[in-house]
């Protein structure tokens, strides 16, 4: 990626994929219930009634490698524009990391 902006654009419209895909059509929902791999995380969820069986919520891989990938490379910048600015010089050194930081506070919330 050359600027943030160009993943930041991409990531949203990921998001909105995402959102019409899972929520839109029943598509996702049935491949990953059918599909017998390691592609998703299953939690169980809290239950109403103590009669049903137990439910699961489902969080894909995609969700997490994605954005994931996102924030390793917002690192490497910020690493590589403190490098340009003569903050580090080997590679135990600490350097501001803006963009870092600020991408990980937002996917945590």
């Amino acid at each position: 990626l050359g600027q943030y902006v160009t993943g930041a654009i991409m990531l949203s419209g990921l998001f909105f994929y995402d959102i019409f895909w899972v929520f839109g059509t029943d598509v996702m929902v049935t491949v990953a219930m059918n599909f017998d791999a390691p592609i998703k995380l299953q939690f169980p969820r809290l239950a109403t009634d103590p009669d049903t069986s137990i439910q699961f919520s489902i969080l894909g891989l995609g969700d997490i490698v994605i954005p994931g990938i996102f924030i390793a490379l917002l690192l490497r910048f910020d690493r590589s524009q403190a490098d340009q600015a003569g903050a580090t010089t080997s590679v135990g050194a600490e350097f501001n990391k803006p963009l870092f930081n600020a991408t990980i506070i937002s996917y945590v919330l």
